[in-house]
């Protein structure tokens, strides 16, 4: 369960707002000075908010309202400081939160509760300093964490409903430094042992070895959290990685279903965890040439991260790629071209650290025009790439043994073996030194 500290204020955030909306026009920020009752409505003319200021400064009552009308929240400012108690309200009425503070710190009691007026939360607080336990519905204890200075300083809890120890976090200034899961019979769970494993193998490119591991952090993940739990589908992502590596297309493809199916429910359909499972499962989909079923989950990776990282992350210029990748096999030209060059203008944007991969994109871009038949283009752009990986890679690099024959090819296409011939010669001779004569990078580049 992840923890939620007592509820901050908005009333500080509305307050401020209101100021800037308040402002006359012939007056700058720095001039204005607000005095006695201030208001803000919304665009249907409702009440939004009342602050008292006083010289410019808040003091006295602060209210702000849902567009319904209804209370949301109040409290008492005192020297622009939070004083007393500052309640908070759902918008059917019902008392959420009624937090007590003393010079704009948590001092003496606060409470949250849930909407069916039972006890979500109570903690003791002085200067911000202070103890918060936390009840299920059932007034069943969740959690204890100590407070420092209003952060997470200490020692965290969590327990079954049998009140049974579920984990124990140490946090200094709300950074943890130490984490402890148990199993329902008090066991340490070793969930997270087996993922460091896991993830060590994955690094060293040891996939089965790394499945074992996986699998043993899942099935822990899973008794002590559940299984739609967000643990668990890192696990099972953890899980998909390794199947991947070790080669087992079908099985890694299910384990990314299953964690993008519990981020998509935790999380949202537009979370970044799952936009990057559907990237990494439509690779799958993708090695294993179900083309059809990789397009759409590409594109929908494409928009969740666009949405998430920008749409100029170097990041999504390889899930272009990736994209287009798939359109030209599927023969899709014109699109294939379009996401070609769309990573290859996020990755020019990069700089010198991504020109090996701009390299490579511009290659396949001269791939897909030389397709068409479209050779200007075509030998554009893969005297471009081979101008990168000659200079960047050397003279007898396998890669710019590739380009070599493909722009050979390109050459010959249009009868002119004169140009041909010298860029075959060289192209094959690079790639026979790297691999031998029987590798199938020498006898086909296009597949």
């Amino acid at each position: 369960m992840k923890h939620i500290k007592l509820r901050e204020n908005i009333l500080t955030l509305i307050a401020s707002a209101a100021v800037i909306s308040l402002l006359p026009l012939n007056l700058s920020a720095q001039e204005a000075v607000l005095d006695g009752v201030q208001k803000t409505y919304y665009a249907n003319q409702a009440l939004r908010t009342e602050m008292t200021y006083k010289q410019g400064v808040l003091e006295g009552a602060a209210r702000v309202y849902f567009p319904n009308g209804q209370l949301a929240e109040e409290g008492t400012y005192k020297q622009g400081k939070f004083s007393g108690a500052v309640k908070k309200y759902y918008e059917s009425g019902v008392l959420m939160a009624e937090i007590q503070y003393e010079n704009g710190e948590w001092s003496g009691r606060s409470r949250e509760y849930y909407e069916d007026k039972t006890l979500m939360s109570e903690g003791e607080f002085v200067s911000g300093t202070g103890l918060e336990k936390r009840f299920d519905p059932a007034g069943r204890l969740l959690e204890e964490a100590n407070y420092r200075n209003h952060r997470l300083d200490g020692i965290r809890k969590g327990y079954y409903t049998d009140r049974k120890p579920r984990f124990e976090f140490t946090y200094q200034e709300d950074e943890i430094k130490e984490k402890k899961y148990f199993t329902p019979d008090g066991k340490v769970a070793d969930w997270k042992e087996n993922d460091v494993k896991a993830r060590e193998f994955l690094s060293n490119n040891e996939g089965k070895k790394a499945i074992g591991a996986a699998k043993d952090a899942l099935k822990q993940a899973q008794k002590l959290f559940g299984d739609g739990d967000l643990h668990t589908a890192y696990c099972f992502y953890v899980l998909a990685q390794s199947y991947s590596t070790a080669g087992d297309s079908e099985k890694a493809a299910d384990a990314y279903q299953k964690a993008a199916a519990i981020w998509k429910k935790q999380l949202g359909e537009s979370h970044f965890y799952t936009g990057i499972a559907l990237n990494n499962l439509a690779e799958l989909y993708a090695k294993a040439g179900r083309y059809q079923d990789a397009e759409p989950l590409f594109n929908q990776s494409i928009a969740i991260l666009e949405k998430t990282m920008g749409a100029e992350h170097a990041y999504i210029a390889m899930s272009h790629y990736n994209l287009a990748e798939v359109l030209r096999k599927r023969e899709l030209y014109d699109q294939a071209a379009t996401h070609y060059e769309r990573s290859l203008v996020l990755l020019e944007k990069a700089g010198k650290s991504a020109e090996l991969q701009s390299a490579a994109v511009m290659n396949q871009l001269g791939l897909v025009f030389h397709l068409q038949r479209k050779f200007d283009q075509a030998a554009s752009y893969y005297g471009k790439a081979l101008a990168i990986r000659e200079k960047l890679l050397g003279s007898n690099h396998p890669l710019v043994g590739q380009t070599l024959i493909n722009l050979a090819k390109l050459y010959q296409e249009q009868n002119l073996p004169d140009q041909a011939k010298p860029l075959m010669e060289r192209g094959s001779n690079i790639l026979r030194t790297a691999f031998g004569d029987k590798n199938e990078t020498v006898r086909d580049i296009f597949e």
